[in-house]
């Protein structure tokens, strides 16, 4: 373990440190003291050879001397959500130059609405995303993060998380992504957090795509998806690739989203409305999912 710690610490540190992409929320100015807190505890996970882009909504938030990094406003919003910052990070992976890059997004978590529950996966998110292991993650992912859930749709709850750029920029342009699932989930009964439907489509958006190969490194079963069984504190992290347990794991019999997500045949036909494509053979689904390339040749 410790010369698998010193192998991924060596290829992290010969490799470009990835850009960070950054959404900032502060409701008021009453709350800038404890949002400056988690601004500065997420941001120093960050190195001196990064650089990060912010983009800030709400009341205004300077945060300089609060990262090592180089930082970039990207600019200010009264309002406004995640997709600001994704179409940034995705304009970036479409930049021909930046094709070999590898891009971090990460969000201010818990400050509109502080809770305990939001504090913790805060940091569990942050502590992946950022990490020496989602920076060097093999060439077996193009997505990383510390738990990616296939559901009750394909995301990486909470979304925090790294990816590839050259996975990144096939993506749809993710200002255009919801209004483009509205039309996919017309006819659904389920409410949109179990599709990855209105709001919840930005976490949605980075697994959206059937050439997604998504690892993650939480070994732990007892946490999935939402907020039930998340760890507190520094966790033993482990990358494999995902989604790492069987369909049964992640079910959760008793949620509003019931069996959301468990079709194979409607997963292929999101992609096929979204991206019209196919699942490639190395695509995670076939296994998940259970179906057997053998039999059906």
């Amino acid at each position: 373990m410790l010369l698998l710690k010193l192998l991924l610490l060596l290829i992290s540190s010969s490799l470009a440190e990835p850009d960070v992409f950054y959404t900032l929320y502060l409701a008021s100015e009453s709350d800038i003291s404890r949002v400056r807190g988690i601004v500065s505890e997420q941001l120093s996970y960050l190195t001196s050879e990064q650089k990060l882009y912010v983009q800030t909504i709400g009341t205004p938030l300077h945060i300089d001397g609060l990262a090592n990094a180089t930082t970039t406003l990207l600019q200010h919003r009264s309002s406004g959500s995640e997709k600001l910052v994704l179409h940034a990070l995705w304009k970036h992976c479409r930049n021909p130059k930046k094709a070999s890059d590898t891009v971090v997004y990460i969000h201010s978590k818990g400050s509109f609405h502080p809770s305990e529950a939001n504090d913790i996966l805060r940091l569990f998110l942050t502590r992946g995303a950022l990490s020496a292991e989602c920076a060097a993650m093999p060439a077996s992912c193009n997505i990383c993060s510390s738990r990616m859930s296939p559901l009750p749709h394909p995301h990486v709850p909470g979304n925090m998380w790294s990816a590839k750029c050259d996975y990144v920029k096939k993506l749809i342009d993710p200002e255009e992504f919801p209004h483009i699932m509205k039309k996919v989930g017309k006819t659904a009964k389920e409410p949109g957090f179990c599709l990855g439907n209105g709001r919840y489509a930005a976490e949605h958006w980075i697994n959206s795509h059937p050439d997604g190969s998504p690892c993650d490194l939480y070994p732990d079963p007892h946490y999935v998806w939402g907020y039930n069984g998340m760890p507190v504190g520094a966790f033993k992290k482990a990358l494999e690739v995902a989604p790492r347990f069987d369909l049964a794991t992640y079910y959760e019999k008793e949620h509003t989203c019931g069996k959301a997500g468990q079709s194979l045949d409607g997963r292929i036909n999101e992609y096929g409305l979204l991206y019209k494509k196919k699942p490639p053979a190395s695509w995670w689904g076939w296994a998940f999912y259970g179906y057997n390339h053998s039999k059906r040749a």
